[in-house]
């Protein structure tokens, strides 16, 4: 692709991230059957979600609109149940936004709308949503994807199995695979794919130079792999510091291979968001990139190139990520989110930047 084109699809990114956007969860080795372990967070486009158990599912911020308003009332992005019975897993786009219950049953709704039964013709065990469109990890390890629509019809994927993890990005998909390998397909503009190519691929291609992976995380263009030894690797477009290996890029710079985040070993979990990621460690939570609007949550608006330690916060056990925002899950089952917080995302009410951690008040527990 040429400087144009990229440069358009790195303006569309950036666009994302100031408004929220969405980051797929973290990916780990998958039961036989959707499960979950409460309370468990996620984050959408511009929306966060805490699974309190089986019938109790809170969520704040813009959920279901894919034209957000330029400043909603208190009132409007709120915390609030869901509106979905069993839910066990939620994830969300702009405007689209699925989750799977316990029995593995798949159900979205878009646009305000209410929400639907996808039929996938096998129990979910995990889905990913990004912009319009999702995939779920059925039969335990078979992959299936669709767009929003009026009757969605997923599809399987040819070419790969034994998946045991996903992550969706704004043109691109990748899987986890049992034995340790990622396989991505899908637009390339920005190296997303990580074959060492920016060409397109319709097919499933390995990830080069990158085993032994226990989780994976994508947002918009870039995406992360967590090693079974701890470490981090990323790769796509890296122009914010999103990659995290300490290496300033120039505008439409990116990274066709995997290269290792700086100075991070021992990590639990991962979450990656428009221009920034984040990593669990110790219960401690450390981010870099982007951070135009305090996603890195270091008190500060300057890029972050390698990973810093988030201030005042400990003894997390779950983080999750939107495209501007992010959200961590403690022990003591408070929740704390900072970033950008235009549509309520960060539950502070619409407040453009929250830089530090901030709790999340009025979550019944």
């Amino acid at each position: 692709m040429d400087r144009i084109g990229l440069s358009a699809l790195v303006l569309m990114i950036g666009a994302a991230a100031c408004g929220g956007g969405n980051a797929a969860p973290p990916s780990s080795p998958v039961p036989s059957r959707a499960t979950t372990t409460y309370p468990h967070l996620s984050a959408g486009h511009v929306s966060t979600c805490l699974i309190v158990d089986v019938n109790h599912v809170t969520c704040w911020g813009l959920l279901d609109t894919a034209t957000p308003v330029a400043q909603p009332g208190p009132e409007a992005v709120a915390a609030r149940p869901l509106g979905v019975v069993g839910a066990v897993q939620v994830d969300g786009g702009l405007g689209y936004q699925c989750a799977i219950d316990g029995t593995g049953r798949a159900s979205c709704r878009s646009q305000g709308g209410d929400f639907e039964r996808v039929e996938l013709g096998a129990a979910a065990v995990t889905l990913a949503v990004a912009g319009d469109r999702a995939c779920a990890i059925v039969d335990g390890d078979q992959l299936r994807c669709w767009k929003n629509g009026p009757e969605p019809k997923p599809a399987s994927v040819p070419g790969i199995d034994n998946v045991i993890g996903l992550a969706l990005g704004i043109a691109h998909t990748c899987a986890l695979r049992r034995d340790g390998k990622v396989l991505c397909w899908g637009g390339n503009e920005a190296g997303m794919l990580g074959d060492g190519t920016t060409a397109s691929r319709g097919a499933p291609q390995v990830v080069a130079g990158l085993d032994d992976v226990v989780r994976i995380a994508s947002s918009k263009a870039h995406t992360c792999a967590l090693r079974g030894d701890g470490t981090v690797h990323c790769w796509g477009l890296g122009d914010d510091g999103q990659l995290g290996d300490g290496v300033k890029r120039p505008r439409d710079g990116m990274a066709v291979r995997p290269v290792q985040v700086a100075g991070l070993r021992d990590v639990s979990a991962i979450s990656v968001g428009g221009a920034h990621a984040c990593a669990l460690r110790a219960g401690h939570v450390l981010c870099w990139g982007g951070n135009g609007v305090g996603q890195v949550g270091d008190g500060t608006t300057e890029q972050r190139p390698g990973p810093v330690e988030v201030p005042m916060l400990d003894d997390v056990i779950e983080i999750a990520a939107g495209a501007g925002h992010q959200c961590a899950l403690r022990r003591d089952q408070s929740v704390w989110c900072w970033g950008n917080g235009a549509m309520g995302q960060t539950g502070q009410g619409p407040v453009k930047t929250t830089p530090r951690p901030a709790r999340v008040r009025g979550l019944s527990m």
